[in-house]
């Protein structure tokens, strides 16, 4: 067993090592998932079970028409019940401005909830977790137990949500007699979704294709330097080491872009997931001794200006006065929500993490603002130079975004090109953990922008160790020749 759950008042449900992980590209943690659906634009290029991208037509379904990689994956998922359904749940999904796609694997985890309502939660592929502390013990119940966020979620959206959840309620009583699934399950479905969900990734697509639930993976602490990171391929998640993990300490995760500063990544977290980052690195204001966010200190010469942590920073929002049960009219509703937030950020403090003086003027504020002028306009080498050259330390954000455009743009010259980029990848391995698809991408990059043949392959080498480690054995061949 190389993972076990555990419990406690305070952080909920999470996953700890039971016993040491040493080897970075382990795997720590192989799930199928629960109920998964392709964006509705990728449908037609993706298989409506396993979501496997279609590069031929094996075969589809006569009434519906949406394809299959194999007769064996259509029977397995079976489809008729479904099938008898989708035009009502496209009429949902349109009517609703909602994805199909999150309209039907809703409608999925209720068929499943009806039909497989005592199904085992560990499955065949996952031998190396032990349950402890939890106590479900079936994934019908497991799925109902993850958080819904419901009080927290965008007024807005979980107007959409009740609103679909009451339509595919009498979908189902309808057409599935004695179904007992009830209008607050299915809504708690969407709200599971939307906070626990993972994104699919299908061969060639450069982004998500899909959505899936996995609901033991739903149960991975968030770190902002995390120990594993996970890849989805089909309709599996693979959770992957990246760095030596002792027995007992918490396997994490990053749910959010790793290159952004403190303030940016709880604001998402906080807008996404309903809580307020508190790890190691969250709560350096120096970030581990990266910088993302200061300049030089003007008083002692040696230090650095960062914002002073807020660590009760929240937006808080209050939506008493809206009758979700009442309001029928779409856009007499969407006129109240308006007015519904009622969002607060404190103003940072600057101070030097050496000497400690306080920037009384927020020069950090105005430092920003001047730079994110600049980027305003193309990136260009006058810009560069000018935040290089001692304006703001080397790690900063926004020269980071500065220097990926400029890296990524052809018509500049390519040795200014090759030397910023090695600036990017040093910056990535400051602030990513030690494997990472980003710095494996740049070295790539950089290896495609070498004239000698000796540097571009010990740039590609670099490259592939890193994604090596990320993508489980069997599945490197294929993935990499997207990503190299």
């Amino acid at each position: 067993m190389k993972i076990r759950v555990d419990c406690d008042e305070s952080y909920g449900r999470y996953l700890v090592a039971s016993e040491d992980i040493m080897t970075p590209g382990t795997n720590v943690l192989v799930e199928q998932a629960y109920s998964c659906s392709s964006h509705e634009e990728n449908m037609l290029d993706c298989c409506f079970s396993c979501q496997a991208r279609l590069f031929k037509v094996v075969d589809s379904c006569i009434n519906c028409g949406y394809l299959f990689c194999s007769t064996l994956c259509k029977q397995t998922h079976d489809h008729s019940m479904e099938c008898a359904l989708i035009s009502e749940l496209k009429l949902i999904s349109s009517d609703l401005m909602i994805d199909f796609g999150l309209v039907l694997i809703v409608f999925r985890i209720c068929l499943r909830f009806i039909n497989k309502p005592h199904e085992e939660l560990l499955g065949p592929d996952m031998v190396d977790v032990q349950l402890g502390l939890l106590s479900t013990h079936t994934r019908c119940d497991l799925v109902q137990s993850l958080q819904t966020h419901e009080e927290d979620i965008d007024p807005q959206v979980l107007f959409l949500f009740k609103k679909a959840s009451s339509l595919i309620e009498s979908t189902l009583a309808d057409r599935i007699p004695n179904s007992k699934i009830s209008f607050q399950t299915i809504l708690n479905i969407f709200c599971v979704i939307l906070v626990n969900a993972h994104g699919l990734c299908a061969s060639g697509f450069s982004c998500d294709s899909g959505t899936g639930l996995f609901p033991i993976v739903s149960l991975l602490s968030h770190d902002c330097r995390p120990n594993c990171c996970f890849v989805t391929i089909c309709n599996k998640i693979y959770v992957r080491s990246v760095a030596p993990i002792l027995k007992n300490e918490k396997i994490s995760i990053s749910y959010i872009d790793l290159t952004q500063p403190t303030k940016i990544r709880r604001r998402e977290l906080l807008s996404t997931k309903y809580f307020i980052c508190e790890c190691f690195r969250c709560c350096s204001e120096t970030e581990c001794d990266v910088f993302p966010r200061s300049y030089p200190c003007s008083h002692c010469k040696v230090g650095w200006v960062v914002p002073i942590i807020n660590k009760t920073e929240e937006v808080h929002c209050s939506v008493d006065n809206l009758d979700f049960e009442n309001c029928d009219d779409f856009n007499d509703a969407f006129d109240m929500f308006d007015e519904i937030y009622q969002n607060k950020e404190p103003q940072e403090v600057w101070q030097c993490h050496s000497c400690k003086s306080i920037d009384e003027d927020s020069k950090g504020d105005v430092i920003e603002s001047s730079i994110q002028r600049l980027l305003s306009e193309n990136p260009n080498v006058d810009v560069i130079e000018k935040l290089n050259d001692n304006k703001v330390s080397s790690c900063h954000y926004l020269l980071y975004g500065c220097l990926t455009r400029y890296c990524s743009n052809d018509s500049k010259p390519k040795h200014k090109r090759i030397k910023y980029l090695n600036e990017v990848i040093n910056i990535l391995e400051k602030i990513l953990p030690p494997f990472h698809f980003e710095i494996s991408s740049r070295y790539k990059q950089l290896s495609l922008l070498y004239d000698d043949d000796e540097q571009a392959d010990a740039a590609l080498d670099a490259a592939k160790r890193h994604i090596q480690v990320v993508y489980p054995n069997g599945h490197f061949e294929n993935s990499s020749k997207n990503l190299l």
